[in-house]
Order: structure tokens, then C-alpha cells, then sequence
């Protein structure tokens, strides 16, 4: 699936052919769009709509943002699949944005130095990390030179595999998935983006379980016991997965109603 944009240029009409899209403009060729094929619609407000083809739209549940000549959004057409595509259809607002992008990073980062921070404050091990901007990579480091010398049998690997099948399980049930590469990758990578920040955000309560059982640390031998530590860790850490995960979904959509950072 592909998002269709359609330029601001006077003379264009979109009608509706069975389940295809019909996009015209005098002296240019017909260009036809499958509306099943579609993830999203970006038009400008003097193209010229046919209402059958915007119902056809509404329909399928595929997003149609209206950008008048500032590059603000001017109207929107939500469809069958409206609950589902909110936060979808509030991103892709954003998005559409000249600073949209810029707006989102100052989100994501905002999120993810306040998580580093709080994992800074608890452990005096880690050290103090003053330089916001250093942060990141000096915590990384430490932990990971305590996980080498404790010899875990979760490592960071591990926890953020755990945190991006969440991420992406939960956001592919508001939207978020194939049919929107620009929101996986493409423009932004929501899933690996809230990955990172809610591995932060479970990481007290997973230290903590390294820490107080030592039976987890070593090498071991015997992959079937390192499979069971391993899946006991998962059991453990899901009741925390699941209430940060949960919070920080709430925080985006308010944040995305209101495109304005904390």
C-alpha cells in the first residue's frame, strides 16, 4: 500500500471508476490508483472531488487530509475506519507539517531522556550523567559493561526484542502496520521509536530481577535452562510492559491531538 498526494496545481479532478481512482488534468495523461491499494490520501484544497470517490475512500476506512495553501490542514474524511485510524489520521496531520517531523523528534527525544534520567537517579553504579546530550551512549556503555561482568541471561538484545513485539503488536491494532510504511520507517519508525523509550522504561524492574537472582547470571551450558530463565524474565517484566506501554500510548495521543511536546 502507497499514500497518493495530489499537488496543488489548479485543474485536477478526481472521479471514481468501480474501485479505482481516476486522477485528471488537461493535457496529462489519466493516472489511475486502486482504492484498495491506498494507505492514505494528502490533497490539496483546489483539487476538484467527486463525492463517490471520496464516499469510495470513506469506505475502505482510508485517511483524506485537505492541505489549503499555508500547508495547514483544512479538513479531514475519516470513514468507516475511524477509531482505529485516530491516532493514525492525527499523526499523519502532523506529519504533513513543514515542521511535523521536527515536532515528533522533540517528542521522542523529550521521552527518552526522561526515562535515562530516572534510570540515571537509581543507581549510583551507573554514575551521574549531567550532559543530556551525552547521556544515551555513556548509560548504554555502563550497563552494558555491568551485564558483561554479571554475565546475564537477559540482555538488552533481549529486552528491546520484547518491547518492539509489544510496540508493534499494540500499534498495529490502532493502524499502525504495512498499510502505513511512512509511520514504520518511511518517514518516521514509531514502533522501534516507542521500542526504545518503554525499554527504558521497564529497565528499573529489570536490573532489579538481575540483580536479586543470581541464578541468571553465568554461562550456561544447558540451553534449555537458559531458555526458562529466559521466559520467566518475560512473565515477570509483562505486568510492567504492559501499564508503561499503556501510559505512554495514552501520552501520544494526547500529544498528537495537540501537537504540542510536555
Amino acid at each position: 500500500m502507497k499514500p497518493l498526494y495530489l499537488e496543488s496545481r489548479k485543474g485536477i479532478r478526481v472521479l471514481l471508476d468501480g474501485k479505482t481512482l481516476l486522477v485528471r488534468r488537461e493535457g496529462d495523461a489519466e493516472r489511475i490508483f486502486p482504492v484498495n491499494r491506498l494507505s492514505r490520501v494528502v490533497s490539496h484544497v483546489g483539487v476538484d472531488w467527486d463525492s463517490k470517490a471520496l464516499l469510495a475512500l470513506a469506505g475502505e476506512g482510508i485517511p483524506t487530509v485537505f492541505i489549503d495553501e499555508e500547508g495547514a490542514v483544512a479538513a479531514r474524511v475519516l470513514g468507516s475506519g475511524g477509531e482505529r485510524a485516530s491516532l493514525v489520521l492525527q499523526l499523519e496531520e502532523l506529519l504533513s507539517r513543514a515542521d511535523g517531523v521536527d515536532r515528533y523528534e522533540d517528542w521522542r527525544a523529550h521521552h527518552h531522556r526522561e526515562q535515562l534520567l530516572s534510570l540515571s537517579r537509581q543507581y549510583s553504579w551507573i554514575g551521574g550523567l549531567p550532559d543530556p546530550d551525552r547521556m544515551r551512549g555513556l548509560l548504554v556503555e555502563r550497563l552494558n559493561g555491568w551485564l558483561e561482568r554479571q554475565e546475564v541471561v537477559m540482555s538488552l538484545k533481549h529486552l528491546h526484542a520484547r518491547t518492539l513485539a509489544w510496540s508493534s503488536e499494540r500499534l498495529s491494532h490502532l493502524g499502525v502496520g504495512a498499510q502505513t510504511p511512512h509511520l514504520t520507517g518511511g518517514v518516521i519508525d514509531l514502533p522501534s521509536d516507542l521500542a526504545e523509550i518503554l525499554q527504558w522504561r521497564i529497565s528499573v524492574r529489570w536490573t532489579v530481577l538481575l540483580r536479586r537472582y543470581p541464578a541468571a547470571r553465568g554461562t550456561f551450558a544447558d540451553q534449555r535452562r537458559r531458555q526458562r530463565w529466559l521466559t520467566w524474565f518475560y512473565q515477570q517484566l509483562e505486568p510492567s510492559l504492559e501499564k508503561e506501554g499503556r501510559r505512554l500510548l495514552a501520552r501520544l495521543h494526547l500529544w498528537a491531538a495537540t501537537q504540542d511536546c510536555p
